[in-house]
């Protein structure tokens, strides 16, 4: 995974930054493991997503760089506070960006590209991005935000496909029941709308949750990812077999053989320059 040459010793400062991280029990070091494997998954989804744009290399270069340090936030948090629950903890996004500053881990870039990863890392777990952002931006971001949900929807799939689901930190301490899930939520979904963390009660509104992102993607290289990857297929199939979530189930599948036209802003980072 070190082997980018196009982020120069981008890589290498993120492994030392992670090793630094791994203190504590076992437990604590599988979960930072786990994303620290996130980390380089979304960094190959948003390569894939920015190859299926056709960007330029130093936009490219960009969409990499901020999918690699997207969760920097996620391992002070974790050392601090033995979870991954922003609303237990602190805005990993908004720690990100203080810890990217303070270990200088864009310094290499210039001013303007450090500037678009950090703001892109700073926006990446927003519900939705504010109007006024510069459509470069917009695009960059977005490109981010995609490749995190698909590896979001691998990491949980692979979860809540095992016989042990027991690990709060995974899933956000929500309650474990097989059959319960949150009606309100499901509606939601549903309707289109993106759902809310603070919503979700069971382990299935987590999966429901997750399923209503597929609406949420931009790019269609993204769309294929998801259908090629299997994940939302594993979670789709790990819930109740009720009409509603039939529904549901439709709902996930149609859009993954729909078409989705390119952004309008993709063509603003294709003309990015430093």
């Amino acid at each position: 995974m070190l082997q980018q040459p196009e982020l120069g010793a981008l890589p290498e400062l993120f492994e030392a930054y992670v090793a630094r991280h791994r203190l504590g029990t076992a437990e604590d070091a599988r979960n930072i493991e786990l994303k620290r494997e996130h980390s380089w998954l979304v960094m190959a989804n948003a390569r894939a997503i920015a190859d299926s744009l056709t960007l330029p290399d130093v936009p490219r270069r960009l969409c990499l760089a901020a999918g690699l340090l997207h969760d920097f936030g996620r391992f002070p948090q974790y050392l601090r506070y033995r979870t991954f629950h922003d609303g237990k903890s602190e805005n990993h996004a908004r720690l990100g960006v203080r810890h990217l500053r303070t270990e200088q881990a864009c310094a290499v870039m210039p001013a303007a590209a450090r500037r678009q990863v950090q703001a892109a890392v700073m926006l990446h777990n927003r519900r939705e991005l504010p109007r006024g952002i510069s459509p470069a931006l917009r695009c960059l971001a977005e490109v981010v935000r995609d490749a995190d949900k698909l590896d979001i929807i691998r990491v949980m799939a692979g979860h809540f496909s095992t016989a042990d689901t027991s690990n709060p930190v995974v899933t956000l301490h929500v309650k474990e029941d097989p059959e319960q899930y949150s009606p309100d939520l499901l509606a939601v979904i549903l309707s289109g709308k993106t759902g809310d963390y603070t919503a979700m009660q069971w382990t299935n509104d987590f999966k429901i949750l997750l399923c209503g992102w597929v609406g949420q993607l931009h790019f269609a290289r993204s769309r294929t990812l998801l259908s090629e990857q299997g994940h939302i297929q594993t979670l789709l199939g790990t819930l109740p077999d009720t009409a509603a979530l039939r529904q549901l189930r439709e709902m996930v599948l149609n859009l993954l053989t729909s078409p989705l036209p390119e952004p309008a802003c993709a063509q603003a980072l294709r003309q990015w320059r430093c």
